[in-house]
C-alpha cells in the first residue's frame, strides 16, 4: 500500500471565480453575438447559428457547474483552515493554561515554602528543589526527548571555580549522559563562564552551523539544539541550567522563555540559601 500524502503533496484549491465569471461573461457576449448574426445573414451563417449558440451554452453550463464546484472546494478550505486555527489555538491555550497553573505555579508555592524555612532547613531542601526545577525543564519544553541539566558552581566564592551538573539532571526517552566539567581557566569552553557572570542566554537551534562564541567547537555533539541560561543573583553565579534535544529546531521562543524563567527561579532559591555570604561574593 502506498503512503498517504503528505500536507506539502496535497494541492491547495485556487479561488478561481474571477476566471470563470470573466470567461462565462465573454460566452455569454458571444452567445449574443450568434444570435444577432443569425437574425442579418442568410445561408450557412443562418443554419450553423442555433448549433453555435447550443455548443456556447454547453460550454456556459459546464464552466457554470466547474465554478460551483470551486467555490464550495475553496469555501470548504477555508472553514478547514479556520477549523484547524480554532484547534491551534485552543491547544495552545490549554498548554498556556498547564504552564502557568501547573509548572510555574507548583514551582512558585515550593520557593515560598523554601523562604519560610530556617537557614539549616533550607540548605537540606535546596538539593530537591533544583533537582524539581530540571525535571520542570523537560516538562515543558516542546521536545519529545529533551535532556536537561543544572550545571551548578562548586563554591561560586572561590576561584578558580568548577561547573559539574551532579545529580541534578534529567531526560526524556533519552539515553546519552552528560559528561562535561567546566574548569574555570582550564579548557576550550570558557563561554560558559562568561554566559553565567555576565549574560543571559546562549542558544543555537542546529549545532552544525551554530555555536556561541568561546565555546568549545571541536565537542563531538550528540544533541542538535540546545538552550543554557544563566542562574546569577546579585552577581553571584550559582551555574546555568541547560537543556539539549536531538533535533534541529528543538525550542520555541515560548520554550526558552519557560527555561528563563525557572533559572530565575532557582536563581532566587539559591540566594535565599546562601544570604549570609552573598555580601561577600568576589570582585570580578
Amino acid at each position: 500500500m502506498g503512503e498517504p500524502p503528505t500536507d506539502a503533496a496535497i494541492k491547495k484549491v485556487r479561488d478561481r471565480t474571477v476566471r470563470y465569471t470573466v470567461t462565462m461573461t465573454l460566452l455569454a457576449l458571444l452567445a449574443a453575438s450568434v444570435g444577432l448574426v443569425s437574425g442579418v445573414t442568410d445561408g450557412v451563417w443562418k443554419s450553423a447559428a442555433p448549433y453555435a449558440a447550443y455548443l456556447l451554452a454547453a460550454t456556459t453550463a459546464v464552466l457554470g457547474f466547474y465554478k460551483f464546484a470551486n467555490e464550495r472546494a475553496y469555501k470548504a478550505q477555508q472553514d478547514g483552515e479556520k477549523l484547524t486555527l480554532e484547534q491551534a489555538l485552543k491547544a495552545e491555550s490549554r498548554r498556556t493554561s498547564l504552564l502557568i497553573n501547573g509548572a510555574m505555579l507548583g514551582t512558585a508555592e515550593k520557593l515560598r515554602q523554601l523562604a519560610g524555612l530556617s537557614r539549616t532547613s533550607k540548605q537540606t531542601e535546596i538539593a530537591a528543589f533544583r533537582a524539581s526545577i530540571v525535571s520542570k525543564v523537560c516538562d515543558l519544553v516542546r521536545s519529545d526527548a529533551p535532556r536537561a541539566a543544572y550545571f551548578r558552581v562548586e563554591d561560586p566564592y572561590v576561584r578558580p571555580r568548577v561547573m559539574r551538573c551532579g545529580p541534578y539532571i534529567d531526560s526524556r526517552n533519552r539515553e546519552d549522559l552528560f559528561t562535561s566539567e567546566f574548569h574555570e581557566g582550564v579548557g576550550l569552553d570558557q563561554g560558559v563562564w562568561e554566559l553565567i557572570d555576565d549574560g543571559d542566554a546562549a542558544v543555537s537551534n542546529d549545532t552544525d552551523t551554530k555555536i556561541p562564541a568561546g565555546w568549545d567547537t571541536t565537542k563531538h555533539r550528540r544533541y542538535n539544539s540546545f538552550v543554557s541560561v544563566a542562574v546569577r543573583a546579585n552577581d553571584v553565579a550559582f551555574g546555568m541550567l541547560t537543556a539539549n534535544t536531538l533535533e534541529r529546531e528543538g525550542f520555541t521562543d515560548s520554550d526558552i522563555a519557560s527555561v528563563k524563567v525557572l533559572a530565575r527561579l532557582l536563581a532566587a532559591a539559591e540566594a535565599m540559601t546562601a544570604s549570609q555570604r552573598m555580601g561577600d561574593s568576589p570582585a570580578r
